[in-house]
């Protein structure tokens, strides 16, 4: 899952957000940073776990075989992005708050926990925050947009900002897709989360 999908899965609190953020940047066995806030360790071990169980789920891997052959190879990028899109689009399903105020939360939240990131970390939330990333990928030329960022930051991710065109062909079977499968993640994570806070000192 992208940005936006991962903070709506977590418990609301600065430091399960930061932690949710943190599961793109910390690497290794969580244990082993010990020199992280427990909240924070948790939400990573969430972060890790909802991406275990997305990258193996029917409906996401169904997604994924509407992309062109060529462009498969980052399906993982794209899907995330574009289930994003359609977080937002159908967001008062999901949530009590407005869009806008909740990706407020998130960014002061963040800002509020650059004492555990690193500096590239740090200038992800800054980035986020000025470009207004939560929120942007309601309209499809926030999509666009970010897949063009994405393709200019490797050669890995070259064919990224052709995405588009699956995105406009298969607009509606990505979003029955989307659909079918969110409340499902949701559940996850909520029981995944009482997991960890039951085994939590």
């Amino acid at each position: 899952m992208n940005f936006l999908a991962h903070f709506h899965l977590s418990p609301p609190w600065p430091d399960a957000l930061a932690g949710a953020y943190l599961g793109d940047f910390v690497r290794g066995p969580v244990d082993q940073h010990r020199d992280l806030p427990p909240m924070i360790r948790q939400g990573i071990t969430l972060h890790r776990n909802i991406d275990a169980f997305t990258d193996n789920h029917p409906v996401w891997r169904r997604s994924c075989h509407c992309l062109q052959p060529a462009r498969r190879r980052l399906g993982g990028i794209i899907i995330d992005v574009l289930y994003d899109h359609y977080l937002c689009r159908h967001w008062n399903r999901y949530a009590e708050v407005a869009l806008d105020d909740f990706a407020r939360t998130c960014y002061e939240s963040l800002l509020s926990r650059t004492t555990w990131m690193d500096e590239t970390a740090r200038r992800g939330v800054r980035r986020m925050r000025d470009q207004g990333w939560l929120s942007a990928y309601r309209e499809k030329d926030g999509i666009a947009l970010a897949f063009r960022r994405m393709e200019r930051r490797s050669p890995a991710l070259t064919g990224l900002a052709g995405a588009m065109e699956d995105f406009t062909l298969h607009y509606h079977d990505f979003e029955e897709d989307f659909l079918e499968f969110y409340p499902s993640v949701m559940d996850f994570s909520a029981t995944t989360w009482a997991q960890l806070a039951s085994r939590s000192p």
